[in-house]
């Protein structure tokens, strides 16, 4: 028997999510910054840190009361909503991102593209997960760009790193696999 040693750190999930990405040039900021101990957050990075808080605790709770845990979940879902409508008003454009089903990490992601990517690429990428509408933002970079057959639907499978320096970002989406394979988990149960 053959053993491969998994390069995997975190647990990956199928997903949909909500997309945009550009690509960076020379000229371009290197990254989103982490600004999470800096006074006077925006909005989406304080929003963020208390759902970290929250999904931590929520995932505590789920091994005792799994039932309470899923009402709070949907409690902060519905905040989570509300929130981003609000943000959405002050100027977020949540219709330039296109939702795509990608296969989902705390450090990275895999997703179908029309367009290729050069392997090392470096990108400014932006994601709203669902079903909370939080947007994440990161930078990235294409860790492989890999033709598919002709008669798939999409041109490319493109798979991309998360940049280290992207710490609230990566924790985000952490939080998010979590809390959508403590779902997966409950409704296997039911």
């Amino acid at each position: 028997m053959t053993h491969t040693k998994e390069r995997r750190d975190f647990f990956r999930i199928n997903d949909i999510i909500g997309l945009s990405y550009t690509e960076l040039t020379g000229d371009d900021e290197p990254k989103y910054p982490d600004v999470s101990g800096e006074m006077g957050l925006p909005l989406a990075n304080l929003l963020g840190e208390v759902d970290a808080t929250f999904n931590n605790i929520a995932n505590t709770i789920w091994k005792e009361e799994p039932t309470v845990a899923q009402a709070l979940g949907l409690l902060n879902r519905k905040i989570s909503l509300l929130a981003a409508h609000i943000m959405q008003a002050d100027g977020s454009d949540a219709d330039s991102y296109q939702d795509i089903i990608v296969s989902l990490s705390g450090c990275g992601m895999g997703f179908h593209s029309n367009e290729a990517l050069t392997e090392s690429a470096r990108l400014r990428v932006a994601v709203i997960l669902k079903p909370s509408h939080v947007e994440v933002k990161f930078t990235a970079t294409v860790v492989s760009c890999e033709p598919l057959p002709p008669e798939k639907k999409h041109a490319y499978w493109i798979r991309i790193s998360i940049d280290k320096g992207n710490d609230a970002a990566q924790e985000q989406l952490i939080q998010h696999v979590v809390q959508k394979q403590y779902s997966s988990i409950a409704i296997s149960k039911t």
